[in-house]
């Protein structure tokens, strides 16, 4: 801030100076007009004429206005006395008293003149300290950077924000090149030629120069990232000096590199996206595409910008394209939609997920799609459809063919059951031992062949959705206990045991199905029996649920396979064919029947140990009696 002060306080004296001239000048001026009036020989009399002349405006131009008013007034006393007739005071001659008048008038006038040009030097310094010191205020709490240089280049002021930039002192720089201190490096750190400096350009040119990304040297020898603006300082119409300011902008490239490489990144995301990716305008005109863009359509980025579909797809395409992104600008919500667009194999099915983008003011402004060709998806469901169609078709033929053929297999086994019982009646009343056996396997056999086609029936009634119930409370104790009747008959030799620790539990649903299902796990207890040929059958009452159980000591069940031992045709690794007889179809079968009576089945099984098959069915109430 040295310099500037210099620069005020010459000014004032200058100013100061030049009123001092002036007075001098008017005053030789009225000593010359009194010499030449005189004769040489009065000389001496006119100094000391103009001595008195000049003290009431000396006086003014030291102490002001109202001293020298008072001197000349002073003065025109000791001219009257001085001029007057020797004892006689206040008489004078011609010649004296225009003498005294002169006198007394010249320095009044010199007086005022005086005092009016000191009072207009007093107010001009005024306004200039406070110019001054606005200047300096402004200058001192800037926070950029400014200082000033002259012709040469040299450094003439420094303000306080450029020190704490760079860390100079105006001090150490003052009368210095700033070329050759500040600026002698590009940005890289390579050295820049003095004639190459465009700091110094707006001394060259005296025109202003900007610079928005620049590098100063600071006093530690760091390179300060700056912008800058240099304008000349004209004087009298020719450049005498120029002024610089500029500011730190460390921040704002740390921003703009960071910005950079998150686009960096995004663009990097967006282009290595297998969807296609597009932005647009509220107009419809692409803003942004992304490299599968680019490669689908054969189109730069550069290309696409600024363009609309129009431009790019045939106008069907276009319009249909066009229409969807209204939808999203108008309702203001994502929407997914399928768009069709043309691609060198042909059309192409894209599911788009388009999305508006908001102003500041909350109004749609843009449009945002990422778009997932699903062609290939589109032809397997295509494929699907046709080949469930056909599924469709070959299980309809399925079961029509197994419905037919249980018909006409129920026919034959009818006659057999017929027959068997006539012949079974015969051997009986003739007590033929030798008979009942072969006809008791028939009986079984024909008891087995019917399961089976029972079996087909319902699989196909399952499937076909024409499966019926009749549904009736009954004694669930009892229908147990009548199945175990039966299914001993055929099993002579098999101990099936059952317990009943609850003899009144009743259900409400079809008491034949849910003694088929009986009669499956019993059934299945018996075949799959190893030695030990028994099993237990236990009902009892949980809550209220009524639960029955049948537990066999057979082959058991695979661990890894007993999450499916309820799919239709499962038979364990461990049940041959040739040994285990069956289709698969029992357990498929009861478990349809106990979930469409709101109950549940499961099976415990442990391998060559046996298994638990477990079900629970809702209780009713007793009917009463009407």
């Amino acid at each position: 801030m040295a310099p500037e002060h210099d620069q005020q306080t010459g000014l004032i004296v200058r100013r100061r100076a030049l009123a001092g001239a002036i007075s001098v000048s008017l005053v030789l001026t009225v000593i010359a007009m009194l010499a030449v009036a005189l004769t040489a020989e009065n000389a001496l009399f006119v100094f000391s004429l103009a001595l008195l002349i000049l003290v009431a405006p000396f006086i003014t131009l030291l102490y002001g206005l109202g001293p020298g008013l008072l001197s000349a007034a002073l003065v025109a006393l000791f001219s009257a006395y001085y001029f007057s007739t020797p004892g006689q005071l206040l008489h004078y001659s011609d010649e004296a008293l225009r003498l005294v008048i002169t006198l007394s008038m010249l320095s009044l006038i010199l007086t005022v003149m005086i005092g009016a040009l000191r009072r207009a030097v007093q107010a001009g310094e005024r306004k200039l300290r406070h110019q001054l010191t606005f200047s300096q205020a402004i200058t001192g709490s800037m926070g950029e950077g400014l200082y000033a240089l002259d012709q040469e280049g040299n450094l003439t002021f420094l303000n306080p924000a450029a020190e704490r930039l760079l860390g100079w002192r105006d001090s150490d720089l003052l009368g210095k090149s700033v070329h050759d201190i500040i600026h002698c490096r590009d940005a890289d750190g390579t050295r820049l030629p003095t004639q190459d400096c465009p700091l110094l350009s707006a001394l060259h040119s005296g025109t202003a120069y900007r610079n928005d990304d620049d590098v100063f040297v600071c006093s530690d020898g760091a390179l300060l990232p700056v912008d800058y603006t240099s304008a000349p300082i004209v004087t009298d119409g020719r450049v005498s000096g120029a002024v610089l300011a500029f500011g730190d902008i460390t921040e704002r490239k740390h921003a703009g590199e960071a910005l950079w490489e998150s686009e960096e990144r995004l663009r990097s995301i967006l282009d290595n996206s297998p969807a296609v990716i597009f932005l647009k305008d509220a107009d419809g005109r692409y803003v942004l595409v992304n490299r599968r863009f680019e490669e689908l359509f054969h189109v730069t980025r550069e290309q696409a910008v600024g363009r609309t579909d129009l431009d790019i797809f045939p106008l069907e395409i276009a319009e249909d394209l066009r229409a969807n992104d209204l939808k999203v600008l108008e309702t203001g919500a994502p929407i997914a939609m399928e768009e069709v667009v043309p691609q060198d194999d042909g059309p192409h099915t894209y599911i788009s997920i388009k999305f508006p983008l908001f102003s500041s003011k909350g109004m749609p402004k843009a449009v945002c799609g990422i778009s997932t060709d699903i062609t290939g998806r589109k032809h397997a469901e295509e494929q699907r459809t046709v080949l469930l169609a056909e599924v469709e078709r070959a299980l309809a033929v399925r079961n029509q063919f197994l419905s037919i053929a249980s018909h006409e297999l129920k026919t034959p086994v009818t006659l057999l059951r017929g027959y068997s019982q006539i012949l079974n009646r015969h051997a009986q009343q003739k007590n033929d031992t030798v008979a009942l056996r072969p006809l008791q396997v028939i009986d079984r056999q024909i008891e087995r062949m019917t399961r089976l086609i029972d079996d087909l029936l319902d699989v196909s009634r399952i499937e076909s959705g024409t499966i019926e119930f009749q549904v009736a409370p009954f004694d669930l104790v009892a229908a147990l206990s009548e199945v175990a009747g039966e299914v001993g008959v055929f099993s002579p030799g098999f101990v099936l045991r059952l317990q009943d620790q609850a003899a009144d539990l009743w259900v409400l649903g079809d008491r034949q199905r849910i003694q088929q299902v009986m009669t499956n796990l019993m059934t299945n207890a018996i075949k799959y029996a190893s030695e030990r040929r028994e099993a237990d059958v236990r009902v009892d009452q949980n809550g209220d649920q009524a639960v029955v159980s049948v537990t066999d000591y057979g082959i058991g069940i695979p661990q890894d396979q007993q999450a499916q031992v309820f799919d239709r045709y499962f038979r364990g690794e461990n049940a041959s064919a040739n040994n285990y007889g069956g289709l698969g179809m029992g357990l498929y079968i009861s478990r349809y029947i106990i979930s469409h009576h709101h109950g549940n089945i499961s099976v415990v099984s442990e391998e060559g140990k046996g298994s638990t098959f477990t079900f629970a069915l809702p209780l009713t109430d007793r009917p009463t009696a009407d």
